[in-house]
């Protein structure tokens, strides 16, 4: 993925998951480090799958504390599946966020 911004079809966002860099959140929780693992790698990667691990302190608040820490980690998240979310850098223009000309 590029720098700038680049729109996706659903359909290479799809693929884009399966091929997607994996962090685990486990029995530490949200810590800073992986904080700033998971900036760096969206950053790099564009697309990144985070997984709740049932022995995490999170486990039970999970939808909440995942929007929440994508937020701070400069990206959105498209789904919540489960235990699984997909994070996606703010510079990725999804199918329904394309931009709309202005008549200025």
């Amino acid at each position: 993925m590029t720098k700038s911004s680049k729109e996706l079809s659903w359909k290479e966002v799809g693929q884009y998951a399966q091929q997607a860099a994996k962090i685990q959140i486990g029995k530490k929780g949200i810590t800073e480090t992986l904080k700033e693992e998971l900036r760096q790698r969206v950053k790099k990667e564009g697309v990144v799958k985070v997984r709740v691990l049932k022995n995490s302190p999170i486990f039970n608040e999970r939808k909440t504390l995942l929007k929440q820490l994508a937020e701070e980690v400069d990206s959105k998240t498209i789904r919540i599946m489960g235990h699984t979310a997909l994070f996606v850098h703010n510079t990725v223009l999804l199918p329904n966020e394309k931009k709309r000309k202005s008549n200025i």
